[in-house]
């Protein structure tokens, strides 16, 4: 987590994330219920955006 462009907090993930089977829609809305602001959905592990019909994808949020 950056805030300011300092890294605040890191976390270690022991399982891969790209193996959880939401679609957008429910991994938008687990986001927005936990605060964050979606801003934008990547394709797969690229900077491309990602069309509704990509099943791999990469949130990017933020929370204030």
């Amino acid at each position: 987590m950056l805030r300011d462009g300092v890294v605040i907090q890191t976390e270690h993930l022991g399982r891969s994330p790209c193996v959880r089977w939401y679609s957008q829609a429910q991994a938008q809305a687990l986001f927005e219920q936990a605060g964050f602001t979606v801003g934008t959905l990547t394709a797969g592990f690229t900077f491309d955006a990602a069309s509704p019909d990509h099943t791999t994808f990469c949130i990017i949020a933020t929370r204030d």
